[in-house]
């Protein structure tokens, strides 16, 4: 697996790319952006940092990136290409896919949460 060294603020990817990598965070951090519903412009859903994983959901089903992902603080990352999932076996890609259309719907209903709440207080 390639290392790779992001300087703060350097956008890793945006929503609606394709891809076919993921990244495992060794250290630093990053901002998950998704757009908002009435205005387009990103809100912020959280922030990750060293130990997880960024980029999953498009490397396991397939479809464009669900978020805009900027480095919080100058960030190293591994980069996993999709040659991986061959040694997962088709029942496993199917278990994952199914976890992930789960998260993309959760952070849906979080961003339109979110924009409901600031709405309602302007």
């Amino acid at each position: 697996m390639e290392t790779k060294f992001f300087k703060k603020g350097t956008i890793l990817f945006r929503e609606g790319e394709e891809s076919l990598e993921m990244y495992y965070i060794e250290s630093g951090s990053v901002a998950i952006l998704c757009k908002g519903d009435t205005t387009g412009e990103n809100v912020p859903v959280n922030i990750i940092g060293k130990g997880n994983f960024v980029g999953e959901f498009a490397f396991f089903d397939e479809k464009p990136r669900s978020a805009t992902v900027m480095m919080v603080e100058d960030t190293k990352l591994k980069v996993i290409d999709r040659h991986v999932l061959k040694s997962i076996g088709k029942n496993g890609i199917f278990i994952i896919q199914a976890l992930i259309n789960k998260m993309r719907s959760m952070n849906n209903n979080i961003v339109t949460s979110q924009q409901s709440d600031d709405d309602k207080a302007a």
